[in-house]
């Protein structure tokens, strides 16, 4: 995109839904694509993140089959030739770096020295919460434990993607995230390779009462 000579694009954001609470996940995240315009055409930025292997695809129950395979054909490439986070993806978990911090604002030298390893990004987050609380000995668990109770005693669940495309969020067969982790190191899936049940979200008035679900 730099190569377009502009640094602020007029954008927009496209979602499809049935519902009006299902725009915003359960952590008030708006879920859909987002468009720029480049030269008289849509650029579709999530496809483009993953066609260039800075984004690892992630998919979920509310995704239709065409969402998850027109995502899934740009990782496959993009993996195929290693770009990206690509080259840097493990396949174990280590161990958690306190030492790590935020760079500074504007401070872009990191981007030279930083080579990896990458974890998938909720695993990552996963991960980087268990690591917190065992430090700080609020819990004492071993991180398989950790994966399989879920954040807040609610696991993840999920669906192998072959099953999903084939048989439907109601009838392909659910699991949870922890059983594709081994003994809390090896990882034992591919990015792209589950399709995450997605929590149910609602929306709330300002007075904090519930607000019709309708459009």
């Amino acid at each position: 995109m730099a190569t377009s000579g502009a640094t602020i694009f007029d954008s927009r954001v496209l979602t499809q839904v049935d519902h009006p609470n299902e725009v915003f996940d359960t952590f008030g995240r708006l879920v859909g694509d987002i468009e720029i315009e480049k030269g008289g055409s849509p650029v579709n930025l999530n496809h483009w993140l993953v066609e260039r292997g800075w984004a690892f695809p992630t998919y979920y129950s509310s995704m239709t089959n065409e969402e998850i395979t027109a995502v899934d054909t740009l990782a496959k490439a993009a993996r195929s030739k290693k770009l990206g986070v690509w080259k840097f993806l493990s396949k174990t978990v280590g161990t958690f770096d306190f030492t790590l911090r935020e760079p500074k604002k504007n401070d872009l030298s990191v981007l030279a020295t930083d080579k990896g390893p990458v974890l998938f990004p909720k695993l990552y987050r996963r991960f980087t919460s268990w690591s917190a609380r065992h430090k700080a000995k609020v819990i004492n668990m071993p991180f398989q434990a950790f994966l399989a109770g879920g954040v807040g005693g609610k696991p993840d669940d999920c669906f192998e993607i072959a099953d999903f495309l084939a048989n439907g969020v109601h009838s392909a067969k659910r699991h949870t995230f922890d059983q594709f982790i081994q003994s809390g190191k090896t990882i034992k899936f591919e990015p792209g390779g589950l399709v995450f049940a997605e929590a149910a979200s609602k929306l709330i008035r300002p007075d904090g009462s519930d607000a019709p679900d309708e459009f």
